[in-house]
């Protein structure tokens, strides 16, 4: 019966000849599937182990080979083509290098043959690793800009900058953005990135007075007056569509439980469901016995397709019913009112309706009491007058 190779879940494995061919190899082991090199310090380097093993009583010869785009920061410890007998464990040390500042990633191939030459295209099996690496500059500001682009956009909308950050230093960093279109209107922003951290970034272009057609804008981001991008993106400006821009209020969400005196708090909460991110405003009113106690507004960005939470927060007083209503404004329409009602009561205002009650049982003890007491006493002094008089008579017949 024919055995096939197996690898650690995660693993790319391709077959590249016949079965007949593959039947031979047995079972391959490598460990770890993945390697993640964390935090390793610039002009530094690091290593790690790969351990190779195969159960096959035939020779098998493996020749690593790292991505091209990934050779300068990666080296292996030998060239291959490498033995792999059974049971005895092919060890292959991997030197990641510290050579350029922030989070690359690569591949190790490995390609495994019964023959000993001739290997890559011509191999029997081919096993991709992947390989994480991340260096870092221990003590300084190092914030790296992966990717910038914008988003078309419709005459009215938002065209959305997304920009892609890369911190390799040891601090947070908060680099400001100036992103000026068709030299004319200028909108700043800040973001902030934590250390050892990547994260795609989204800011809104407000588009309101653009005319459809092709614009520019020119994005500049700055560290500590460096800066770290100057660069004009173009992008355009369609003519609107009015099932571009839908969104609406699709929960307002209450604790359940709550005491009066303690600020509720909940949320809002918005889905964009059309095409285009919106900037949305959230008005949220809260009102006892038709009387509106407390109006918040909140005004952020919205993604296409995403969702975002408006904060909702009161403090009631009194107890009762209070209705929470909420609506979303975007692009000069307003959606329809969402509403909640949560009931609370105080503790105080329960124990003064109980107290009552209580007072009645605590007078009805305290009477019991003195009833029974005063019952012991009359019956004990009427023990005593008959005594005295069954005396009296006893002297008299006498």
């Amino acid at each position: 019966m024919l055995t096939t190779p197996t690898i650690p879940k995660g693993v790319l494995l391709l077959f590249v000849l016949s079965i007949c061919a593959v039947s031979v190899l047995g079972t391959i082991d490598i460990t770890p599937e993945q390697l993640n090199f964390d935090a390793v310090l610039w002009g530094s380097d690091a290593q790690k182990t790969m351990t190779i093993t195969s159960d096959s009583s035939t020779t098998l010869f493996v020749e690593p080979v790292v991505s091209k785009d990934f050779s300068s920061n990666i080296q292996v410890s030998a060239n291959g083509p490498l033995a792999v007998k059974k049971d005895v464990p092919l060890q292959l040390k991997i030197t990641a290098q510290g050579n350029a500042l922030g989070l690359s990633e690569g591949t190790i191939d490995l390609y495994f043959s019964t023959a000993g030459t001739n290997l890559g295209s011509a191999s029997d099996t081919f096993v991709q690793i992947p390989v994480t690496l991340s260096v870092v500059s221990q003590g300084r500001r190092q914030i790296l800009i992966k990717d910038s682009s914008i988003s078309n956009t419709e005459v009215g909308g938002i065209a959305n900058l997304e920009i892609s950050f890369e911190n390799a230093g040891s601090v947070d960093i908060a680099p400001s953005i100036i992103a000026t279109i068709d030299d004319r209107s200028t909108q700043r922003f800040i973001a902030k990135i934590r250390a050892l951290d990547a994260q795609a970034m989204n800011f809104p272009l407000l588009a309101s007075n653009l005319a459809a057609g092709t614009h520019e804008a020119n994005i500049i981001v700055k560290d500590n007056d460096i800066t770290l991008l100057d660069r004009t993106v173009s992008f355009n400006v369609l003519p609107a569509a009015n099932h571009a821009k839908e969104g609406d209020i699709v929960d307002v969400i209450l604790p359940q439980q709550n005491t009066i005196g303690n600020e509720i708090t909940g949320g809002a909460v918005f889905r964009n469901s059309g095409k285009e991110p919106l900037i949305i405003t959230v008005k949220t009113d809260v009102s006892k016995d038709n009387r509106i106690i407390k109006h918040s507004e909140e005004t952020f960005f919205v993604p296409a397709n995403q969702t975002r939470i408006a904060h909702v927060g009161f403090t009631p007083n009194t107890s009762g019913s209070y209705l929470v209503t909420s609506y979303a404004d975007f692009a000069g329409t307003a959606t329809a009112v969402t509403q909640r009602t949560i009931e609370l009561t105080t503790p105080n205002e329960s124990l003064e309706r109980i107290l009552p009650v209580f007072v009645v049982l605590f007078v009805g003890i305290i009477f019991i009491a003195s009833y029974k007491k005063r019952f012991h006493h009359s019956k004990k002094g009427g023990q005593i007058l008959n005594k005295e008089l069954e005396q009296h008579e006893r002297s008299t017949l006498r």
